[in-house]
């Protein structure tokens, strides 16, 4: 399949760690790794409940959520080339907030819309799973698909959520998870790159 077009909608970058492994940094601490240019209309929410902290940050495009078990970070511009940006910041709030041994894993999630040049057998697909008479008084609105690729004898995982959304369009959630301890500013930018591009590869060689 030829892509025409390809549209980031969110991208995110997550960490995961063990349960009460490491104690949420006070609201301070999470303004003190910004000067006050980068910290203007920011704005803080926490739950004190379901032990939620979000910080959001307009002027770097980025919202930091620190949950029981995860540390999220968000990127908010929506804009095709800002690995870099979200990397970094990803990596100081990483730095000085988690010892790098109470990380489990870390890994990233694409929405991505997908504009192809020929149209997609939307019905077809369907019905290489689905026996034609479930078709005959019904209409078929959408379809979609999930599936798993293991790579590095496991060390990484690419999950991906499909969904047809016209003719000539999927909607493409993936989430690319890493069993791995190796964190720096550099291989997260680079390893985040690296699986927005493959994605296409992917995406190219559906056959639908």
């Amino acid at each position: 399949m030829t892509i025409n077009s390809k549209s980031l909608y969110h991208s995110n970058i997550v960490f995961t760690f063990s349960n009460n492994a490491v104690l949420a940094p006070d609201n301070a601490e999470f303004f003190a790794l910004f000067n006050s240019d980068q910290t203007k209309g920011a704005n803080f929410m926490e739950d004190p409940i379901l032990k939620t902290k979000v910080l959001n940050l307009p002027q770097l495009k980025i919202q930091i959520v620190w949950e029981p078990t995860r540390l999220i970070i968000e990127d908010l511009s929506r804009e095709e080339n800002n690995s870099k940006n979200i990397t970094q910041w990803a990596f100081l709030v990483v730095k000085k907030f988690l010892d790098k041994e109470r990380v489990l894993n870390f890994g990233f999630n694409f929405d991505v819309n997908y504009r192809f040049r020929d149209m997609i057998g939307m019905k077809e697909a369907f019905l290489n799973i689905v026996d034609e008479k479930v078709l005959e008084k019904s209409d078929l609105r959408d379809w979609g698909c999930q599936f798993t690729l293991e790579k590095e004898g496991g060390k990484r995982q690419e999950r991906y959520f499909l969904k047809i959304t016209s003719p000539l369009e999927i909607m493409a959630h993936i989430n690319c998870h890493f069993e791995s301890k190796e964190i720096n500013e550099s291989r997260l930018n680079s390893l985040f790159d690296k699986c927005y591009n493959e994605i296409d590869e992917v995406m190219q060689n559906l056959k639908l």
